[in-house]
């Protein structure tokens, strides 16, 4: 046990100083650049994922699925083949982009003229692809002071070019866009110098799985995740569609805040697939991830709650041009909470390598998404958009639930996990209209966090077991 919550420290206290770091940086960046122009950087780095998860094709989580299968240079020869492949699909998709290029600038940036924020946006997601096959050789290693030490150093030198830039440089979104390139450069090059006993000798020795069973896994989960991009990113583009890049930076500008604690979703995750597969290989039984699922789920409804309540007072961090990001906040805080939930319920579709079962679901949630999006945006503006986002998540959580237990059954007490879902749910919409006088709303809130942690004290009280079942 204290193994394991040691390693776990090490890949997140980056995580955790980067989620201190926001709180600062968040405000002043805010301050020194118009909705407007926020808008535009945040449809922009919408262009940046979907441009690197097709770039990756997969590739990122073929290498975790099969990283502890291979032995010393078989595991450089196996990131070689997958890293072909992306550079392939990263010159098809680069040339493709510069032959539109007056198209997709006319639709981000609303220019035609000027080549460069793409040529800008087309380098951040090649930079980010390396970032990411570089990350998973570190979480694969297990090696958390040099992935903690990676996020607070791209995290610093962002923060700082973008004041600089902002102040003396352009007012604009453009200065974002560089100060990304700038960070995320530095990061690569720093794992390149760190991971440099990976690269280390010619020979690549013959891997026990041909391409076909790379691509057979790899596929399924390249598809599946770029419909999850859409679907992270259909409710800022429903906006830009109806509205405009004003009404899209004061939804992002919520987003922003509730990103910040997607950083701990980030934590969270980067240890715990690795460990899950390990578990897995080791012969764990279920019991394990039960115990799991109980921890995360009362940390992850005790901060949906938290962020209910205090709406108000959180916004306060974007500054007044973006107060009436406070309406999304409640509503939108739902998505990491059922994005850290569903990473230990949809375990066993990896584990029993059915991940077509990710496009399925994907697909399924996504068109849920477009619907919602369609018809509530439109009428209710940034509040429809994040009641669409936050419900289809909701939606996503379940559905792969159901499905993960097909193949690795997970014991979740659905009676009171849902009853406390739908009530909160209820809850973040009645704050977000104001339905009723917000200090009642925010008595509801506390009133329910308390029956959380009562409905799981059980468990709680049994980590002893827990601790001694580990050992």
């Amino acid at each position: 046990m204290n193994k394991i919550l040691k390693q776990f420290f090490q890949f997140s206290y980056g995580n955790f100083i980067s989620l201190a770091l926001s709180v600062f940086t968040v405000p002043v960046v805010t301050r020194l650049i118009s909705p407007e122009q926020f808008g535009i950087a945040s449809l922009a780095l919408v262009f940046v994922n979907f441009a690197t998860l097709l770039v990756l094709f997969g590739g990122d989580q073929t290498l975790a699925r099969y990283y502890y299968d291979l032995f010393g240079a078989q595991k450089r020869n196996l990131l070689w083949k997958l890293g072909k492949v992306s550079i392939f699909v990263y010159s098809v998709l680069s040339i493709i982009s510069l032959i539109y290029y007056k198209q997709i600038s006319l639709y981000f940036f609303g220019i035609d003229t000027d080549i460069m924020p793409l040529v800008a946006i087309l380098g951040i997601s090649g930079l980010n692809v390396l970032q990411t096959y570089f990350r998973m050789v570190i979480r694969m290693e297990k090696r958390g002071n040099a992935f903690s030490f990676q996020i607070i150093l791209t995290k610093l030198v962002k923060f700082l070019c973008t004041v600089v830039l902002l102040k003396w440089f352009a007012n604009s979104y453009s200065s974002l866009l560089i100060a990304e390139f700038l960070a995320i450069m530095l990061g690569v090059v720093y794992f390149m110098y760190s991971t440099r006993p990976f690269w280390i000798g010619r020979k690549l020795p013959k891997l026990p799985m041909s391409f076909k069973d790379l691509f057979s896994f790899g596929w399924p989960i390249a598809l599946s995740t770029f419909l999850f991009v859409i679907l992270q990113s259909i409710d800022q583009l429903v906006l830009k569609y109806f509205y405009n890049a004003h009404e899209v930076g004061m939804y992002a500008g919520g987003y922003r805040l509730v990103t910040m604690l997607q950083i701990f979703v980030s934590a969270f995750v980067t240890y715990w697939v690795p460990l899950s597969y390990e578990k897995y290989k080791e012969g764990e039984n279920n019991r394990f991830f039960e115990q799991a699922f109980g921890v995360v789920y009362v940390i992850a409804m005790l901060v949906v709650l938290t962020f209910i309540a205090s709406n108000r007072v959180i916004v306060l961090l974007l500054g007044n041009e973006f107060r009436e990001a406070s309406a999304v906040i409640p509503l939108l805080i739902f998505i990491p909470a059922m994005q850290l939930l569903t990473s230990i319920t949809n375990v066993g579709i990896n584990f029993r390598k059915r991940t077509d079962f990710h496009i399925i679901v994907t697909s399924l949630v996504l068109f849920i998404s477009i619907v919602l999006n369609v018809i509530l945006t439109p009428i209710l503006g940034i509040r429809g958009a994040s009641i669409a986002a936050s419900f289809t998540y909701v939606v996503y959580f379940i559905s792969y639930t159901v499905v993960g237990s097909r193949f690795f059954s997970i014991k979740v007490g659905y009676t009171h996990e849902m009853i406390v879902l739908i009530i909160s749910y209820c809850l973040a919409i009645s704050v977000s209209f104001e339905m009723f006088n917000i200090a009642i709303l925010r008595f509801i809130a506390i009133v329910l966090a308390a029956l959380v942690i009562y409905g799981k004290l059980g468990m709680l009280l049994r980590l002893a077991n827990f601790k001694q079942y580990l050992k």
